[in-house]
């Protein structure tokens, strides 16, 4: 692969430099897109294709039998909701999520807060998310998010796009074999396109044909308990624990407003905020793996989690023995609640019986490349780099991904530039990727620290921090005023949200930015590549003279 300072292998002609440094097709032409996996990835790549003025025809293969998500919230951090804006979608992303105004990181032991990152929603003379970043912080139900990104894909592609569902793919044969990359699929069929673009998850099929081989998904010895416990359900039990003067934990401050909580402990933490409208609270808890080998989702018993958590803040295990009680409700339900309703979404996500459900955590190793030599076939997301949930970001990672294609593609010329396009869209993508899944790979040790010397330096540091600026708060002595001021731990802090450095390089991601400067020294490169042959030809034409 070239480095983008280099001359690529196609220099331009054929194509007129306009006054704002782009190139443009004199005759426009399109490509043919097939885009396997209809996950987040793969309907984000068909609506950054479908958003470009070129007319693509874009097809997604997808094996499952329905265009549908699982499992309970998700993250939507600002350099991912700014591209979903763009995109057309603040209007729905906004009507189906709720917005956090913190980051609060608690001890396990009684919830004591260690450090925060705060104002995330602009509050309180704060800059806020958006002012910060562009995008606001959102959390949605995975869902939801993947509906709306149906709704988006059929609203762009109505012509173009179309879900071909149960279609498992087995093989892609590349030139000069075809003279296009060609997907064979289980049932006989084949798909040939000028672009396949893998975006079929950790367990990629796509993956292992780019490789040559088999690369299983390995295991990262953790798994994760997902429970979504209805919020009204918490505020009933506060409200009895208050007008009956009980002696039990109260719920007031996790339920005042919304945040993300984390409490971190040995070899575990635990993660919940609320969900739609503030209807449910996802909670999630990150714990060793115990499950068999050839097993990664089960279902637990609720004596399991207890077990787990019972030396922790007494708050976590009231909320966790509400999910439990809860459940056993749903469990016993007849079933007629609307697909909509909070307490039938619990069932979904958590189990139809009285036992909630484990997913182990796996993790795929670092790719060498993500596209073939052919220069028509890429992997997009989990497919290339699957990135462990401890910052919140695979899928923002994969939004990123397909703005980026996207972008790159658009600025095409003709359809033999597409080798360069891949290999600009991977050089571009493929460093920060790499740091993104390293450092939530790191972030597991930080939240995971067992009882000890490392454990106490890591408290001290963050409570240091926190008395010191709390919330990165400040009064300004002439007015008396609390206002803004960088949320700042230093290089390397322990909370990654208040490491300045590290969470602009998270959430200041501009694709477009880097997209026009590896732009501006492609066409440099290929000035000099046509320089070098017009001054060859001039010379040979002398020589012959």
């Amino acid at each position: 692969m070239m480095p983008l300072t280099s001359a690529y292998k196609m220099p331009l002609h054929e194509s007129h430099y306009d006054s704002a440094h782009s190139y443009t097709l004199r005759d426009p032409s399109s490509l043919e897109v097939l885009i396997v996996g209809a996950g987040l990835g793969g309907l984000a790549a068909a609506i950054a294709l479908a958003r470009t003025a070129h007319s693509h025809r874009i097809t997604i293969i997808e094996q499952a039998s329905a265009l549908s998500e699982v499992g309970a919230g998700i993250q939507v951090p600002p350099n991912c909701s700014k591209i979903l804006i763009d995109w057309g979608m603040k209007e729905a992303f906004e009507a189906a999520s709720v917005q956090p105004r913190a980051f609060i990181l608690r001890s396990y032991k009684d919830g004591k807060v260690l450090s925060g990152y705060y104002g995330i929603t602009g509050e309180e003379g704060y800059a806020g998310s958006e002012g910060e970043y562009g995008g606001p912080y959102w959390h949605i139900h995975r869902a939801d998010f993947h509906r709306i990104l149906v709704d988006k894909a059929r609203e762009l592609g109505v012509q173009t796009c179309a879900v071909k569902l149960s279609s498992s793919l087995v093989n892609v044969t590349f030139p000069p074999a075809n003279t296009r990359p060609t997907a064979h699929l289980a049932n006989g069929t084949t798909i040939s396109a000028d672009l396949i673009i893998g975006a079929d998850g950790l367990k990629s099929r796509c993956r292992e044909i780019l490789l040559g081989r088999p690369d299983p998904a390995y295991n990262t010895g953790d798994l994760a308990y997902r429970i979504l416990v209805r919020k009204e359900a918490m505020e009933e039990y506060e409200r009895e624990r208050k007008e009956k003067g009980l002696d039990s934990p109260s719920l007031e401050e996790l339920l005042k407003e919304p945040a993300i909580n984390f409490w971190l402990g040995p070899n575990s933490h635990a993660v919940c905020y609320v969900l739609k409208a503030c209807a449910l609270y996802n909670i999630v808890l990150l714990c060793p793996d115990n499950l068999p080998p050839e097993t990664n989702v089960a279902p637990a018993e609720p004596d399991e989690i207890r077990v787990l958590f019972k030396n922790w803040d007494t708050r976590l295990q009231k909320i966790l023995d509400i999910a439990v009680k809860e459940q056993e409700a749903y469990a016993r339900a007849d079933g007629t609640s609307q697909s909509n309703d909070p307490a039938r979404l619990c069932t979904l996500v958590n189990s139809k019986t009285t036992k909630f459900q484990k997913w182990r955590l796996q993790n795929s190793r670092e790719l060498p490349t993500w596209t073939h030599p052919s220069g028509g076939f890429t992997l997009l997301g989990d497919a290339c780099h699957a990135t462990l949930p401890y910052l919140a970001q695979g899928a923002a990672m994969a939004i990123e991904d397909a703005q980026v294609l996207g972008l790159l593609i658009a600025k095409m010329t003709r359809k033999s530039q597409l080798p360069d396009i891949l290999d600009m869209y991977e050089q571009l993508r493929k460093p920060r990727t790499t740091k993104v899944v390293l450092a939530s790979t790191d972030q597991q040790r930080v939240s995971h620290m067992a009882d000890g010397p490392m454990q106490q330096e890591r408290d001290r540091v963050m409570r240091e921090y926190e008395a010191r600026a709390p919330g990165g708060k400040a009064v300004d002595p002439r007015t008396g005023k609390i206002v803004y001021t960088r949320q700042d731990g230093g290089r390397g802090f322990y909370n990654k949200w208040a490491d300045w450095e590290f969470r602009n390089f998270l959430f200041a991601y501009d694709g477009e930015k880097e997209i026009e400067k590896a732009w501006e020294r492609y066409l440099l490169a290929n000035a000099a590549h046509s320089n070098r042959h017009a001054v060859g030809a001039r010379a040979m034409s002398s020589a012959r003279i």
